[in-house]
């Protein structure tokens, strides 16, 4: 074997062992994954992610699940929560009948277009209304292994030490990412304090500026109820440092069971509404090569609340 054959079988193993993104431990497994990285761009020492292009990716984003909320307190704690309803659970399953249909309905104003086959839904926390097991184990029969759509959920503050193991050895971490196609998502569970932020910029390091970032966490950036320790001791001005040069595409977060969109220095941010109050929606979004668009779906009116479409970018990548 020649002296370049042996350096270049040395320079692919380590590049095997050093660049391998983990992919959320989720109840299903993700239906897209990282497109495998060429020897041609091993060889020009590019092994960050690259954009792909055929981007066309569909999800839903909800938060604020509260399983306990409403719930007798003389409940059978072993009851089959999928036939007996019970509180909240009964705004639950009329939220996830929605999502079932949703899939070919028209979008609404200038969004254009049906409804994708959603790639998954992401919780943006308070999954649980007090941490308690059985809450737990409720979210889970709704929203976990009962169902086909693969989840992806961060914890909130209402969620707490148990679930919050919980949550770990289901994803590894409170914080994770994973790639739909070109599409990179990110998990910040409660919100980013000085470890997930470290580990946010190193994450991002694997990752092409140019590739498309989505992420979700539960604490607001502003309005009602943002004031937190993530703002109060200044996490989100860490936050925007960490993010800069990157195409964040959106943040989406819970917290403050309302409905809207608002722009954080700069950036789009979507709250997404809840099964708890009156807030009753959850979002529609798909991000393809050049545009974002996120929708609100109103489960009690079977009507779009407030839509947005953006071009995030002027051109698909060229064809190689």
């Amino acid at each position: 074997m020649s002296r370049t054959a042996a350096a270049l079988i040395a320079l692919l193993s380590l590049l095997t062992l050093g660049c391998k993104r983990e992919e959320p431990r989720a109840t299903t497994e993700p239906r897209t994954t990282t497109p495998p990285v060429s020897i041609q761009s091993l060889l020009q020492g590019h092994t960050k992610k690259q954009r792909q292009g055929g981007l066309d990716a569909t999800f839903y984003v909800t938060a604020d699940t509260h399983f306990g909320y409403g719930v007798p307190k003389d409940a059978p704690s072993d009851r089959d929560v999928l036939s007996a309803p019970l509180g909240i659970e009964k705004t639950h399953q009329v939220a996830l009948a929605a999502m079932d249909k949703l899939p070919g309905r028209p979008y609404p104003g200038n969004l254009g277009g049906n409804v994708g086959t959603p790639l998954g839904v992401l919780i943006a926390g308070d999954l649980t209304e007090s941490g308690q097991p059985e809450q737990w184990s409720a979210f889970l029969d709704y929203y976990g292994s009962s169902r086909k759509l693969p989840m992806y959920e961060g914890v909130g503050n209402h969620d707490f030490w148990d679930i919050r193991q919980r949550a770990i050895k289901r994803h590894g971490a409170l914080w994770y990412s994973w790639d739909w196609g070109d599409l990179h998502v990110v998990c910040l569970g409660e919100a980013p304090d000085s470890k997930t932020l470290s580990w946010l910029e190193e994450d991002l390091a694997g990752i092409e500026k140019d590739v498309p970032v989505v992420l979700f966490l539960h604490f607001p950036f502003k309005g009602p109820f943002s004031d937190t320790w993530f703002t109060r001791d200044h996490y989100d001005d860490k936050l925007f440092e960490v993010i800069q040069g990157h195409t964040v595409v959106g943040f989406f977060h819970g917290h403050y069971h309302g409905s809207g969109l608002y722009k954080w220095r700069g950036y789009d941010v979507y709250n997404v509404g809840s099964a708890k109050h009156q807030w009753h929606s959850f979002a529609v979004a798909r991000v393809t090569d050049t545009e974002f668009s996120v929708a609100s779906w109103n489960y009690d009116r079977n009507a779009w609340d407030w839509w947005q479409k953006k071009t995030y970018r002027e051109s698909s990548p060229p064809k190689k």
